[in-house]
């Protein structure tokens, strides 16, 4: 199976890491990074929640 080079960004379009990851199309690295990063997310702030320390958040006025 193919390796695609795969950059993760925030929605601000800052990098993060980059990946590689194995897929048979460009488009299925692309979605595999996609839910692999959501997942990582949930982890970390299911693991912030726990140790008490609440990720960071911002209220418009």
């Amino acid at each position: 199976m193919p390796k695609f080079q795969v950059t993760i960004a925030d929605e601000a379009g800052h990098k993060l890491y980059d990946e590689t990851i194995e897929a048979p199309g460009p488009m299925e690295a692309c979605a595999k990074a996609v839910a692999d990063a959501k997942t990582a997310d949930v982890a970390e702030s299911e693991e912030q929640m726990d140790s008490g320390i609440m990720p960071p958040f911002t209220m418009d006025s």
